[in-house]
């Protein structure tokens, strides 16, 4: 079955002034859902940066949904988080288990539920 990955990054905290540069991010919230179709599961965290580089600044309002991601990627491991959630959602698709008690076991009262 195939995984989908939905990211969410519509948080950031954002410092008004630094030297002559406004609206500077300094922690992004971040979310990503995976889904297979039928189980959905979710990672959220959230990444700070330090100074901003004035060369390659890019104003708030100019940002995009794929720049900060670019950004996200070259600060934490996306590969990682999406086979952990992988991971998840497999264990989610296995069947539940239940107790038995052993066929040469007596009848009687124990600790596992009947």
């Amino acid at each position: 079955m195939t995984t989908t990955f939905t990211w969410n990054l519509d948080s950031m905290e954002v410092a008004p002034q630094e030297g002559d540069l406004t609206d500077v991010v300094k922690i992004i919230h971040w979310y990503l859902l995976a889904s297979d179709g039928v189980n959905s599961v979710s990672e959220s965290s959230m990444v700070r940066f330090g100074e901003p580089d004035p060369d390659n600044f890019i104003p708030f309002n100019d940002l995009t949904k794929e720049e900060v991601l670019a950004w996200l990627e070259a600060t934490i491991n996306v590969d990682v988080i999406k086979a952990s959630l992988e991971q998840r959602l497999a264990t989610l698709a296995l069947p539940p288990l239940s107790y038995k008690r052993a066929p040469w076991a007596p009848n009687t009262d124990s600790i596992l539920p009947e």
